[in-house]
């Protein structure tokens, strides 16, 4: 009888032992599926900070826009769970939307595609607001309901835009305004969460930075290089063309001409009709005068009432029958300044590289010479 009380004692210890052992060793995996999911929350977050750092360099270091952003798009569907692929789209004036960065999607038939801003997810979720993202959990449903262009919906799958169940959508915006949307896109249903949205909100501001700091380059490059006036190439980076024209003429034994053009009586229209009535001529002259100038040559505005022009692969003789021809369409076709009607004149000297010089000063010296000889045969009823 005490042997078998000992016994049932002994058995009781081993269960309560076995008992304590498994809430400990229950315990002890809670703790460690804690501490991984902990260190997997840690690692995620320092590597969207290498990310966030990265992409800060590379704004710096890089100027093409579509390389940054596709890089943006890279790194945000490497860290956001179930992204598989994404798209950014920027919002053009007139209210259609265009692809102009996609990672797992044919960038070119994306292109191909057009669409409203009305028709996308956001504008619905958002009630036209396009204030924040969203999360859009029937993808294909919404396109199925929203969509009235099998052509497009075709373009679309040949892009690989298919099978997608779940998209993040979120407008970029640049100084307070919508300027485009990225996309991020999983074939899971109900993918992401508002953990997701808010890494992806990093990320969008990252390309509002890109966006804004491309835009500013290349109002810095518009300054530096054109007219405001006129919108051709300034005096200042004319010079660069023809310096870069000379050397590469001296090195191949090319030959171009040079052409310095003047609009006559430019002070006479201004102390007639006023300055805004001279800058419209100016304006009206060089419209005229870029239908005379093909894409590989170059027209800018010297100064004042100068212009220049380099042409490449020309004849001289023939390019002063185009001037000449130019001439008299001038004549029959009058500057309309209000109720006013202004003839606008210009004289024109031609040099030629190689020929006549190889030295910047003395090319244009050369031409406008002969632009000023052009000029008294204008002035005395000659040509």
């Amino acid at each position: 009888m005490i042997e078998y009380k000992e016994m049932l004692i002994v058995v009781a210890v081993c269960l309560l032992y076995g008992f304590h052992y498994f809430i400990i060793r229950k315990k002890r995996i809670e703790v460690i599926n804690e501490l991984n999911a902990k260190k997997q929350e840690m690692e995620k977050t320092v590597k969207i900070g290498e990310h966030i750092i990265e992409i800060g360099n590379k704004i710096l270091e890089i100027d093409d826009q579509d390389v940054l952003l596709n890089m943006i798009l890279e790194r945000a569907i490497e860290v956001i769970d179930y992204a598989e692929s994404g798209s950014i789209m920027f919002l053009k004036e007139d209210g259609y939307c265009e692809f102009v960065a996609s990672v797992g999607f044919d960038l070119n038939k994306l292109k191909e595609v057009s669409f409203h801003v009305e028709e996308t997810f956001l504008y619905e979720k958002t009630n036209g607001k396009l204030d924040r993202a969203h999360v859009v959990n029937n993808v294909l449903d919404f396109n199925e309901t929203t969509s009235e262009s099998p052509e497009r919906n075709e373009t679309l799958m040949t892009a690989r835009v298919i099978n997608i169940q779940t998209s993040i959508s979120a407008p970029i915006f640049v100084d307070h305004k919508v300027y485009g949307f990225i996309n991020l896109d999983s074939t899971r249903k109900n993918a992401f969460d508002e953990e997701d949205l808010i890494i992806t909100d990093i990320f969008v501001g990252k390309a509002g930075m890109v966006v804004k700091n491309h835009l500013l380059l290349k109002k810095i490059i518009q300054l530096s290089r054109y007219d405001t006036l006129t919108g051709i190439y300034n005096r200042s980076y004319f010079e660069e063309i023809l310096e870069r024209s000379i050397a590469k003429g001296m090195r191949y034994k090319e030959s171009f001409l040079v052409v310095l053009f003047d609009l006559n009586g430019l002070k006479n229209v201004n102390d007639t009709y006023g300055h805004l009535a001279g800058d419209g001529l100016i304006a009206f002259f060089t419209k005229q005068m870029e239908s005379c100038v093909r894409k590989s040559d170059v027209l800018a505005r010297y100064g004042g009432d100068e212009f220049v022009g380099l042409f490449y692969s020309a004849d001289e003789q023939e390019l002063r029958i185009r001037f000449e021809t130019m001439s008299k369409w001038f004549d029959e076709n009058l500057f309309h300044f209000g109720s006013d009607f202004i003839k606008c004149s210009f004289s024109f000297g031609i040099a030629e590289f190689g020929k006549d010089s190889t030295r910047y000063d003395e090319l244009i010296k050369i031409a406008d010479d002969r632009m000023y000889q052009h000029k008294r045969g204008v002035r005395f009823g000659g040509k």
